[in-house]
């Protein structure tokens, strides 16, 4: 029997999908990458501009160029105060007077002459002024002065010829706040806050960029989720370089409190991998392969006699503190630190479109955090596939393609039952991989030949494998 017959995709019941969702401990945050389009044109770099806010365009201000700014401003308020005074100062100045008892009630004659005396016209327009110079600074700000005094944004800049660099992450932010309802910072923000980072590990046409979200709980963490996704779709694109990376972690639990071969072994890694197509991706190496890999390097493991089951558990507790010390940042998911895992086996193109997929899949992981950490979750299944291991006639990769002569792209891992049967015929191995119906046509020919019946297992197997590539078998004896 090989590892990978053993290996099997774990995943929670329906029952278990609401608890997790509701579970006040779990908490989740992730990372989007994506490439956004680059604009060349300078009609493009002119609609950008315009587009832009005083927010966005006061960054680029030299102190030369604020000191100018900040004079056209004030006497742009200033003409406004004139405007305001030439329209309303004799009820201004009556007023004044009245406030300080300047008028006799007595002597109505009197009042034209109060009212015409420049101390008291000019007292009243500088009392008036200090507080309607607030109201209109309040009333009229540079969005507005810019507005009004330059047809565009784009007339503003180079009046004052202020060196806008026309960069994507700054107008993505921006459309992403809009779409999550919060301000999106460029740069590293912490846990806290969303932000943006520049990504150039990302390959293909337009500028890479990482979108991190701050902590959430899980039912917000999903409904933002989806948000980005939805932005994505409108407003970036991704291929087979770009990923998403889930984190996880658990209110009160430490790196310590989480048994992470259990993890490792309990963990659909491979399921999701090939759900996404990301066995070959050099920043999600699958993490079992190298467990099995270095652990045998690193201990002495020999296949132990059936039955034991005291030495399952020997083993289990020498193979166990091995495990931290040899996973990195590019594996299929790790510790990070202070008792956050992130998962990275996600994403390739057009990920942003397969919401219902990738929620599916954080239920899993999240699921597998509780499991890692409470010895008493699926305690004896966990035992169960140590053991199956340890008394295997290899201890090693459970890749289903292992050894030299593997085929160039990984077996589909819901096939893992025909291990034998690809065993004895690589090229079926092959065909699964690269043509479903191919495959299924080929396998009805070796099974008559030789004369296998399949077992209930690999129907189960192959009925999920022809509805998820939308072939069906010319024989119906094959799920008879």
């Amino acid at each position: 029997m090989r590892i990978a017959e053993i290996l099997t995709e774990y995943s929670p019941k329906r029952t278990e999908f609401s608890r997790i969702l509701t579970d006040s401990t779990l908490h989740m945050g992730f990372e989007c990458e994506v490439l956004l389009p680059e604009s060349s044109s300078d009609g493009d770099i002119s609609d950008r501009i315009n587009e832009m806010s005083w927010y966005y365009v006061e960054r680029y201000v030299g102190r030369r160029e604020r000191d100018r700014i900040n004079y056209a401003y004030m006497e742009y308020i200033n003409n406004k105060l004139e405007e305001q005074w030439d329209k309303d100062s004799d009820q201004i100045v009556k007023d004044y007077c009245e406030n300080n008892d300047l008028l006799d009630p007595d002597d109505q004659a009197s009042h034209s002459e109060v009212l015409k005396d420049k101390d008291n016209i000019q007292a009243a327009r500088e009392e008036w002024g200090e507080k309607e110079l607030i109201s209109l600074m309040n009333q009229y700000d540079m969005d507005e002065f810019i507005s009004n005094e330059y047809d565009s944004m784009v007339d503003f800049v180079n009046h004052f010829n202020i060196p806008v660099d026309i960069d994507p992450h700054q107008e993505a932010a921006k459309s992403l706040g809009n779409a999550v309802g919060a301000r999106v910072k460029i740069g590293r923000g912490g846990s806290t806050v969303w932000h943006v980072l520049d990504d150039s590990s990302l390959r293909g046409d337009g500028t890479g960029m990482e979108i991190v979200s701050p902590v959430f709980g899980m039912m917000d963490g999903l409904q933002a989720l989806q948000r980005v996704l939805n932005w994505i779709e409108d407003n970036a694109s991704t291929n087979e370089t770009t990923g998403l990376h889930v984190s996880f972690s658990i209110e009160g639990k430490d790196e310590d409190d989480y048994d992470y071969l259990k993890m490792i072994v309990l963990y659909d890694e491979n399921y999701t991998a090939d759900l996404f197509n990301r066995f070959s991706n050099d920043y999600a190496k699958q993490m079992r392969t190298v467990l099995f890999t270095k652990l045998n390097k690193a201990t002495d493991v020999e296949r132990m006699p059936e039955r034991d089951l005291m030495a399952a558990v020997e083993k289990l507790r020498k193979l166990s503190p091995y495990v931290h010390d040899i996973s990195s940042k590019y594996f299929s998911f790790r510790h990070r630190a202070n008792g956050v895992f992130e998962f990275r086996t996600m994403g390739n193109a057009n990920y942003e479109t397969r919401y219902e997929d990738i929620r599916k899949r954080i239920i899993a992981m999240a699921s597998i955090m509780k499991v890692g950490s409470d010895p008493n979750l699926r305690a004896r299944e966990y035992l169960s596939r140590v053991y199956r291991m340890l008394t295997s006639e290899k201890f090693s990769d459970p890749a289903l393609n292992s050894g030299s002569d593997k085929p160039s792209q990984s077996i589909p891992f819901m096939l893992s039952s025909f291990t034998p049967i690809f065993a004895r015929n690589k090229e079926l191995a092959i065909l699964a991989v690269k043509s479903p119906e191919g495959f299924l046509f080929d396998l009805v020919y070796h099974l008559r030949l030789y004369k296998i019946n399949l077992s209930d297992r690999q129907i189960r197997q192959l009925r999920l494998y022809s509805k998820k590539h939308g072939v069906t078998p010319e024989m119906e004896y094959l799920f008879a």
